[in-house]
């Protein structure tokens, strides 16, 4: 199979960033690093050099975690342009949004640092202990085995199929929580390079800052999401069915609190429509959830039966296969009883063991 040469790789969709953009596919970038803003086509934002290309094991280079990645975009692009007129979305929309968002966490630079640290701080351990957990049981493990073991885990490869395996049971969380949309008035939403926000559980409030991955999105009280310059998705553990409390309307100070995160998160740049001005907040923020839904608190989210089921999803998929892209959307009913939907999703397109 022959795949694109993509140069410069978007760490974050073209595909999502066009939401943000006006009529001419222009969207102002805000540089991380110096605050100068820069206005230019998405297709030259949000971008690393060869980001996603890997060595296969003679040698050769190959681009299919980006024909994979693209394929899922291009299959969640539809809902992207039409979600604010059909919003609560179908099951089928709301899996290929929850798609899209789980690979987004999973794809970027902060992830890839975070992978790399967990992986030397695995191999660290056990070049300290001599040993290593294999089928329950403590082996003994020799230094010759672990410089092997680090050829193997230490590269993209072993890493995008970490992402790959993930992904669906991020998926699984992800389309599982409750979904409310945050309509303004106004264009004041921005984004960036890192757009998911996880709020942890354990936090009642926090100072605008990026949130590791590895908490886990079980442990997150509310994840936000832009959406476009006038809306976001606020995802929680709400007991409540999908298409009941759908839609808030959100004010100037929500949009601050979102854009502070947002921009935070920011690994080179983050973005907003040009010619607008969007707010940023500042200081210790609460969640969004605590105003604009007024029955969830940090004590519901803990107590959750949408949580607990889900839960029991993620347990259930643990040490699933490659080959596994099963992805199941729990829902509530009236009676605040979970059920559940499962899609299968076909392997990624393109994407190669070797």
């Amino acid at each position: 199979m022959e795949y694109p040469n993509v140069k410069n790789a978007h760490v974050v969709p073209r595909t999502y960033l066009e939401n943000f953009a006006d009529e001419n596919s222009r969207i102002a970038a805000v540089l991380v690093e110096d605050g100068r803003v820069v206005v230019r086509r998405v297709t030259k934002v949000g971008t690393r050099r060869r980001f996603y290309r890997r060595e296969r094991p003679d040698g050769t280079q190959i681009d299919d975690i980006e024909k994979s990645l693209g394929d899922g975009e291009a299959a969640a692009t539809p809902v992207l342009r039409s979600f604010a007129d059909g919003w609560p979305l179908n099951t089928e929309e709301k899996v290929k949004l929850a798609e899209l968002f789980a690979y987004q966490l999973l794809r970027g630079p902060r992830w890839k640092a975070e992978h790399a640290a967990f992986v030397s701080d695995v191999l660290a351990g056990w070049r300290r202990e001599g040993k290593v957990k294999a089928r329950g049981e403590q082996q003994e493990v020799t230094d010759a085995e672990i410089d092997e073991a680090v050829s193997v885990f230490g590269t993209d490869t072993s890493r995008y199929i970490s992402m790959l395996r993930l992904a669906p049971t991020l998926a699984t969380v992800l389309g599982s929580m409750h979904w409310t949309l945050v309509d303004l008035r106004t264009p004041l939403i921005a984004t960036s390079d890192h757009p998911v926000v996880l709020w942890p559980l354990s936090e009642r409030s926090r100072r605008p800052q990026p949130t590791p991955v590895g908490i886990g999105v079980l442990a997150c009280f509310e994840i936000r999401l832009p959406l476009s310059p006038r809306h976001l998705v606020l995802m929680t553990w709400l007991d409540a069915p999908d298409a009941e409390v759908a839609r808030v309307s959100g004010a100037r100070h929500h949009a601050s609190n979102a854009n502070a995160f947002t921009r935070a998160q920011g690994d080179q740049q983050w973005f907003h429509l040009p010619g607008t001005s969007p707010p940023i907040g500042s200081g210790r923020l609460l969640p969004l959830a605590l105003e604009l839904l007024d029955s969830y608190t940090f004590e519901a989210a803990r107590t959750s039966r949408r949580r607990e089921r889900t839960s029991s999803e993620v347990r259930a998929k643990t040490g699933r296969s490659l080959a596994d892209r099963e992805i199941t959307i729990v829902r509530m009913d009236r009676t605040a009883r979970p059920t559940k939907t499962g899609r299968d999703r076909t392997p990624p397109a393109g994407s190669e063991s070797g």
